[in-house]
This record gives C-alpha cells, sequence and structure tokens, in this order.
C-alpha cells in the first residue's frame, strides 16, 4: 500500500486489536508514503484508540498529510485532550495538521459526553484546540447536542474564524474583496448544520451565529474597506 496507492484518498480501519493499531500507526509515521499527498481521510472506527495513540496521531501521524480533512475516530476510548492541548498551545513553529483539516470525528467516545455534562478541564482543553486549529469545524456529534461553548467555537470556526483572527479586510496586505463576502456570509449559515453528524437529530438545522460572529467581528472594517476603497471592491 505504501509503495503502490499513489491516489489513495480513504484509509479505513475498522475493529482493529489494539497491537494491530500500534504497528499501523508505526507505519504511518515511519513509512515512506506515495499517497501522502493525496490522502484526505484518515478513519479508525472501534479500534482502540485511546489517549496517548490519539495524541500519537494528532502530533506525528496527521501532519505527515498535506491535503487531509477528515480524521474519523467512533467509538474508540478518548478521555482527556489536555496533553494535546498543552503541546499545541506550546508550538509556535509549525502546525500539527494541514490547513484543509476539518472534522475530528469522536463520536461515541467518552470526552464528548464528559464535555457535554459538564466536565471544566476537557472542555477548557477542547476549546483550546479549536481555537488553535480554527479550521475544525465539526466533532461529529451524532446522538445529541455539544455544550453550548463548544458548539459557538465550531460555529465560528466553520464562518470563518480563520479569516478573523488573521486580520483579513483589516487593512494588510491581504484583504479580502467586499464582493467575496456575500458568499462567506451565505455559506456561514446554509451550511452550518455541518458542525454536527449527518445522523444527528441536530442536523439539517440552520444557525445564524456564525453570520452575527462575522459582522461583528469585520463588520467595522468592512464598511470602512468600502467607504475609502481599501478592500478591492465597493459595498453594494
Amino acid at each position: 500500500m505504501a509503495e503502490r496507492l499513489p491516489n489513495l484518498e480513504t484509509l479505513e480501519f475498522i475493529c482493529m486489536e489494539a497491537i494491530q493499531v500500534d504497528h499501523i500507526l508505526d507505519a504511518l509515521c515511519n513509512l515512506d508514503l506515495c499517497f501522502a499527498h493525496s490522502l484526505k481521510r484518515i478513519v479508525l472506527n472501534n479500534c482502540n484508540i485511546d489517549n496517548n495513540r490519539f495524541g500519537k496521531l494528532f502530533t506525528e501521524v496527521l501532519p505527515r498529510f498535506e491535503n487531509l480533512s477528515d480524521l474519523i475516530l467512533w467509538m474508540n476510548s478518548i478521555t482527556d485532550v489536555q496533553n494535546i492541548a498543552n503541546r499545541i498551545a506550546n508550538n509556535r513553529r509549525t502546525p500539527f495538521v494541514p490547513e484543509t483539516f476539518r472534522t475530528l470525528d469522536i463520536s461515541d467516545n467518552p470526552i464528548l459526553e464528559k464535555m457535554k455534562a459538564g466536565a471544566s478541564k476537557e472542555k477548557a482543553a477542547f476549546l483550546s484546540i479549536l481555537k488553535k486549529i480554527n479550521s475544525i469545524d465539526s466533532l461529529g456529534c451524532k446522538r445529541t447536542g455539544y455544550s453550548p461553548d463548544i458548539e459557538y467555537a465550531l460555529l465560528i470556526n466553520h464562518a470563518g474564524r480563520r479569516i478573523v483572527e488573521a486580520g483579513y479586510g483589516n487593512y494588510d496586505d491581504r484583504p479580502l474583496p467586499v464582493s467575496v463576502w456575500p458568499k462567506i456570509l451565505e455559506r456561514a449559515y446554509e451550511t452550518s448544520d455541518r458542525i454536527y453528524n449527518e445522523d444527528s437529530s441536530h442536523g439539517e438545522t440552520k444557525n445564524a451565529t456564525g453570520i452575527f460572529y462575522l459582522l461583528r467581528e469585520m463588520g467595522p472594517a468592512l464598511i470602512g474597506c468600502a467607504t475609502y476603497g481599501r478592500c478591492g471592491s465597493t459595498l453594494v
């Protein structure tokens, strides 16, 4: 597989024993993989992914795949992400995940229910991850909703927190034309349900929180751009 599947986009394993998973993770970390540029989705469902293996996935495996968008980890044993949150917070050199990374599906893992039940340490750690890696806009919640603060973080990530925190449109060297903002705002609302798994009872529920966030944070800059012609277009 490492040598003969250069266009592989999905790598999926289901119901693996712990020792098998360790071999898989070691291979993904150490082999010269011909599909390193094509892989978009890694699935390890019911594969004995505990906190340590999850940490290895995040810090050693994901950085090797520059176009990866989805990591699916249903029915595993992840209970804590504090160590990962600390490592990400202290990492000032390169990101652990590619810019394309959007979905970290941890459905049916204990940590998701712990956060919904109000576990403060786990929730704070995950909020730190979602702020630092602001491309993540889904944790794949299936049966029940997220806690309000986790839901808010996912909604603003989906809407475009990276745009706000990068300073786009704020008179810097990388402005977004005002003409593209209607599409950004439309997408923020029309696809806001993607923060949930498609099997969730919350699926197909639109939420305007992301639009409110963008307008609150970027509205003054957009008005200034339109008024003074600094963003490459005029506001209609």
